[in-house]
């Protein structure tokens, strides 16, 4: 039995206690991680409600060029959000991660070489009917020189209008 175990407990933002565990092991060949923190209300938040942040994850090696990981969030209150623009906007908080009740995320990343990494992710959002895919490519230029990519989509139902958006990103990162 090899099994990290943390617990943590304070005040965030001066206007909520905040109190979770995190753990992370293995079954066999497939690591297990996964947290839960409640964040509750003091007397500055009123009008807040009790938030309770919850994931479990597994994720796995399947050669020195492939792995894959899963993971599953439940928020009891999650922020209500009228747009995916609205996630860009900043401000979010380890209090506000989630905007759907539940999701499922999944990735897939392989290296077919050394210097280049392909991966795929997907999150899907069932009480906004709607998911997010982003495909991504790294490729190291030059010593502590990275290329990257990304690209993402978001499809979702918010306030009642489809949302359908496409973002693409490139980024070059020096590494010193």
């Amino acid at each position: 039995f090899n099994t990290d175990l943390q617990f943590l407990a304070g005040v965030t933002d001066d206007d909520y206690f905040t109190a979770g565990t995190g753990w992370s092991g293995a079954i066999g060949s497939v690591s297990v991680r996964g947290e839960a923190t409640l964040f509750a209300p003091l007397k500055g938040a009123e009008g807040e409600k009790n938030n309770l942040l919850a994931t479990i994850g597994f994720d796995r090696a399947f050669s020195d060029k492939v792995t894959a990981l899963v993971q599953v969030m439940y928020s009891s209150n999650p922020v209500d959000i009228s747009s995916f623009n609205e996630l860009y906007g900043g401000g979010l908080t380890a209090r506000q991660l989630a905007f759907s009740e539940f999701s499922a995320a999944g990735q897939i990343t392989c290296s077919p070489f050394p210097l280049l990494s392909l991966s795929l992710a997907g999150i899907w959002f069932p009480d906004l009917d709607g998911f997010y895919a982003g495909p991504a490519v790294d490729f190291s230029l030059a010593e502590n020189v990275d290329f990257t990519f990304l690209w993402q989509h978001f499809n979702s139902t918010l306030a009642n209008v489809e949302t359908k958006i496409n973002l693409g990103f490139i980024r070059v990162r020096y590494s010193f």
